[in-house]
């Protein structure tokens, strides 16, 4: 049978995500767009990880964009 209710949908989710250790590579790839410019010398919205040479920021592999998995 085929389950795709919420509360299935729900508990897989807990399950890999509030684990230890938590296995994040299923939310690795869903991503929201950075709200605006990010500098270095402000504060750093979370998800973000780095900068690079030219001022962009990146969560993770994912430049202006934050991507889930750094959220968590």
């Amino acid at each position: 049978n085929q389950d795709d209710s919420v509360d299935k949908a729900e508990m897989i989710f807990d399950k890999l995500i509030k684990s230890t250790p938590a296995h994040l590579s299923p939310v690795e790839h869903q991503a929201t767009p950075m709200s605006k410019h990010i500098y270095r010398d402000e504060e750093w919205p979370q998800g973000v990880t780095h900068f690079d040479r030219y001022g962009d920021a990146w969560s993770a592999n994912f430049k202006q964009w934050i991507q889930f998995r750094q959220t968590l």
